[in-house]
């Protein structure tokens, strides 16, 4: 599912033109950003939280050559889920 699935999806659910809800999406991936970017982590209860995380400089090796190469260090985000998401896709699969 994609960015216009979404859309269309809450477009659909709440009787709204696209455009509108589109607009609503745009707002909601800005704030999780912005607030990404000023160190804060974003939390949707059940759902998950998305965190900023640095990780130092390292030293690793190509894959395919085995050559040595540096890794610089960088901000990475990563995504925990939720309990509620676990428990709902962990589920779907039994």
């Amino acid at each position: 599912m994609g960015k216009s699935q979404i859309i269309k999806e809450i477009a659909t659910q709440i009787e709204i033109d696209r455009r509108k809800a589109s607009f609503v999406v745009d707002i909601i991936i800005d704030s999780i950003i912005e607030a990404l970017v000023n160190g804060k982590k974003v939390t949707f209860a059940g759902f998950g939280t998305f965190k900023n995380v640095y990780k130092e400089a390292r030293n690793a090796k190509h894959p395919k050559t085995g050559e040595d190469i540096c890794v610089e260090a960088k901000n990475c985000v990563i995504f925990k889920p939720g309990k509620i998401l676990r428990n709902r896709v962990s589920k779907k699969h039994l």
